[in-house]
């Protein structure tokens, strides 16, 4: 019998989606659950941080695996649907020739330059990350059991900062974006003769395309700092 057939028992499972800015603008008043992801055996690299509807916005450290089991707990409480910000990559550009690029969202900055200059989904740190949110999601799916919710995936890429902040900073700074209307997010786009792959279809889930990007406002360059070092070279 085929899946659908009525003799058969509905089998309920969490599923992911790719989330756009109309589905932003329509879950800013639901569950919103914010990660600065970490990739640690024990030390709390992971920042947390949520908000319910009206409820005060709420934060914590944890680990990786806490993490995973704090977000299935918000979630199995709240209503079907929530959306989950994760500061990691969670999509790929790819070239003709097959190999990793910088992602394309459709314009540069005003040097002309990717948003991500230097900070490719694929370079070092950024790389792992990417590894790390593939494991990260495919074990919330799992915590997630038999639940009917539906996750909606965003991307948070918070760099370019003048001063190293906590990991739980970064999450909250994520979550303010997110239910804030001030900051729109960037669409990846699949470059010609190339290719774009999500997070999601690595893990086996359908996507329509890749989750939007929530990016902070890069700070200006400090020129006065700058000035005051010239003037003390030797």
């Amino acid at each position: 019998m085929a899946p659908s057939d009525p003799g058969l028992p509905s089998i309920n499972m969490a599923c992911f989606v790719s989330g756009i800015q109309e589905l932003r603008d329509d879950l800013r008043s639901g569950l919103v659950v914010a990660v600065d992801l970490g990739f640690a055996e024990r030390d709390e690299t992971c920042g947390l941080a949520w908000r319910c509807g009206a409820a005060p916005e709420e934060a914590a450290s944890t680990t990786f695996g806490g993490c995973i089991r704090r977000i299935a707990e918000l979630v199995t409480a709240a209503e079907a649907r929530a959306a989950l910000i994760i500061e990691a990559p969670l999509s790929g550009c790819f070239n003709a020739d097959g190999n990793p690029m910088a992602r394309d969202y459709g314009e540069t900055r005003a040097n002309g330059r990717s948003l991500e200059s230097g900070r490719g989904w694929y370079c070092g740190a950024g790389a792992i990350v990417a590894l790390g949110a593939v494991f990260f999601l495919r074990r919330l799916r799992d915590a997630l059991g038999k639940s009917d919710a539906t996750i909606v995936l965003f991307e948070g890429f918070v760099s370019f900062k003048r001063k190293k902040s906590e990991h739980v900073d970064d999450a909250r700074k994520l979550l303010e974006m997110f239910v804030g209307n001030e900051t729109r997010g960037y669409t990846v786009r699949a470059p010609a003769r190339g290719e774009m792959i999500t997070s999601l279809e690595v893990l086996g889930e359908k996507a329509q395309g890749a989750p939007l990007v929530l990016i902070p406002p890069r700070p200006e360059p400090d020129r006065r700092g700058r000035r005051r070092q010239r003037r003390s070279d030797p």
